[in-house]
């Protein structure tokens, strides 16, 4: 059976002054970490929109799923995080 897990958390409205070693501090708390990567702004108009946006991926479920609920709209540097679910990936389980 192929089913599709998610532990890859989209993590959006970041403040421009939050690094990925924060984001990282922060959402370690829930669970350990794969990887966090922070989109930086490519254009002059991200630069000014004065957010950007990231993924922060787990490597179980639970974990992932227990940041998003805990973790969304609280405020990181006096913005509120949107988090939702980013890709899955597709992972093959026994019966």
């Amino acid at each position: 059976m192929l089913l599709k897990i998610v532990n890859n958390l989209y993590v959006g409205n970041i403040s421009p002054d939050v690094t990925e070693e924060k984001l990282t501090r922060v959402f370690s708390k829930y669970g350990k970490i794969e990887s966090v990567k922070i989109m930086w702004p490519r254009t002059e108009e991200e630069q000014k929109r004065r957010r950007n946006c990231g993924f922060v991926k787990f490597y179980r479920y639970e974990a992932a799923y227990l940041a998003k609920e805990t973790l969304m709209e609280k405020p990181l540097h006096g913005m509120s995080m949107k988090i939702n679910w980013g890709k899955g990936i597709a992972t093959s389980l026994r019966a």
